[in-house]
């Protein structure tokens, strides 16, 4: 998502109105993060050169740098009104929106820099992020697509194609793209993680531990590597990658998201160790650090358990109505909770050869969270039978649009046990 500052139009601009010299200021002030320098020298020469759209997109690209994001929309805005022809000032107006949230208008402005330059890979990436994003996988699937085609060495944007892939249900393709990031960039620290998440998904545990143990020797203090590794591998009493891992959470400036990790990942090792002073002792700092981060709350759960429960007693369907259409398609949903052998079931189910395997799909709990949240702001809980054949057909067209032969789905998401109701009346 980084932003882009200087291209070739722009630059044929400056030779005829702004001098290098000056614009290198500029560049050495941002470059060094002197971003509020930056602006007042940006200032000083929009006296001397009014009406110059690089120096607004350098405004832009300065405050979206230091949090004035609307600022930024606003000088982006000025330089598109000077030249609505500049493609990079979309882009970067692009990222400014998507880091606000405001994905629709984000996406808006990465097509309209498209339009300009079709050549442009980090619009096509940024895209398909946002589209990903709003759950557009086939959209954001195409636009990942296009920006490799314009740079097939684009590392970021082949892990990205494999994470829409991978989202889409469809693992095993998602793998070969992990796998081109990897061999563009061998070091390339998220792709190695979301090939090993990805063996890991579909029950392969030489791949999974073969990229978690190269992540975490490419970077030992990332916490999430750290407990996954722990996991599967044994580590000895004495070993000095132990010690390691405490020293890390010794450091001031270490990412609470990895505090975190690394403590229940030394609790997992000293529980191997049947070392249960030290477990707990890990167990319960990684806990107390992840409340905080969390902000869970137990009787909003509660409340959804209580609302699903009384839509069934509430609920009276006509099965024979919903599923009078026979279907293509015959989902075994794997379900229960974490860490409870459900990746063990998934190969073992999996390895038949009218069985696909597709993951953890995050399917019915996108359909069926609509229907909830609209029963909690209701006095009656209940749902319709067209409700019900409206949650069987969009979980079809979601199963279909993996578009593989197999007839048979696994779908090995554990959570699905709250939905069990929902599979039964609806499939």
């Amino acid at each position: 998502n980084a932003l882009n500052l200087i291209d070739i139009e722009s630059s044929k601009e400056r030779v005829l109105a702004l001098p290098d010299e000056q614009i290198n200021v500029v560049m050495n002030l941002f470059s060094n993060g002197q971003f509020n320098e930056a602006i007042d020298k940006i200032n000083l020469l929009n006296l001397d050169y009014p009406n110059v759209p690089l120096l607004y997109n350098l405004l832009g690209a300065c405050h979206n740098s230091i949090g004035a994001k609307e600022d930024a929309i606003k000088y982006f805005d000025i330089a598109i009104s000077i030249k609505p022809d500049y493609a990079q000032v979309y882009y970067n107006r692009g990222v400014t929106l998507n880091e606000l949230g405001r994905l629709d208008s984000a996406i808006a402005s990465y097509k309209k820099a498209i339009d300009l330059v079709p050549n442009y890979p980090d619009a096509h990436n940024n895209l398909g992020s946002a589209l990903q994003a709003l759950g557009q996988y086939e959209n954001a699937i195409h636009s990942y697509e296009w920006a490799i085609a314009y740079n097939p060495n684009f590392a970021e944007a082949h892990n990205n194609l494999g994470n829409a892939l991978s989202e889409y249900g469809r693992v095993d393709l998602s793998i070969k793209n992990y796998e081109n990031s990897i061999k563009i960039n061998p070091n390339y620290l998220k792709a190695n993680f979301n090939l090993a998440m990805a063996f890991k998904n579909l029950g392969n545990q030489d791949g999974f531990l073969k990229y978690i143990e190269k992540v975490v020797s490419i970077k030992p203090d990332w916490g999430d590597a750290q407990l996954h590794l722990s996991r599967v591998k044994k580590f000895k009493k004495n070993d000095p990658k132990i010690i390691e891992i405490q020293t890390f959470l010794e450091r001031d400036d270490l990412d609470i998201d990895d505090r975190i990790g690394l403590n229940f990942a030394l609790a997992h090792i000293f529980e191997n160790h049947e070392n249960y002073d030290d477990q707990f002792r890990f167990l319960n700092e990684g806990n107390r650090l992840q409340k905080k981060e969390l902000y869970y709350s137990f009787d909003i759960d509660k409340n959804r358990f209580s609302i699903i429960k009384k839509i069934f007693k509430n609920s009276s369907f006509n099965l024979e109505k919903i599923i009078k259409s026979k279907s293509n398609i015959k989902p075994i949903f794997i379900v229960g909770m974490p860490r409870s052998g459900t990746s063990l079931v998934h190969q073992i189910i999996g390895s038949h050869s009218e069985v696909y395997g597709a993951g953890e799909l995050n399917n019915l709990n996108r359909i069926l969270s609509p229907y909830l949240n609209q029963s909690i702001n209701k006095e009656k809980h209940e749902v319709s039978d067209n409700d019900i054949i409206s949650v069987r057909k969009q979980y079809e067209d979601l199963i279909d649009i993996l578009n593989v032969n197999e007839t048979v789905i696994l779908d090995k998401m554990p959570l699905n046990f709250r939905f069990i109701g929902f599979i039964l009346s609806a499939l």
